[in-house]
């Protein structure tokens, strides 16, 4: 589409039809846009929070299990250069 001024309106120039547009159409076009990319700003800053806490829930557990892991293998770690009773 081609704009092109005509008073105060720009009309659009389509290959079927024209379309009156008034500096105030745009400008309340414009807002809307901008509305809607808020709101989606806001719910992907929301998601990115919730994921970066789920992270550091599962980076904690990760650390306490490597910790209990750690524990468990211990005492086994004496026995994992011992030949077996059979040789």
């Amino acid at each position: 589409m081609r704009p092109q001024r005509h008073g105060r309106a720009t009309l659009y120039f389509s290959s079927k039809w024209v379309i009156p547009v008034t500096d105030e159409e745009r400008f309340i076009d414009l807002e809307v846009k901008l509305t809607r990319q808020e709101d989606l700003t806001q719910e992907l800053n929301e998601d990115v929070y919730r994921q970066q806490k789920q992270i550091d829930e599962l980076q904690a557990l990760c650390k306490m299990l490597m910790g209990r892991l750690n524990d468990a293998s211990g005492g086994a770690d004496a026995y994992v250069h011992e030949k077996p009773p059979h040789y």
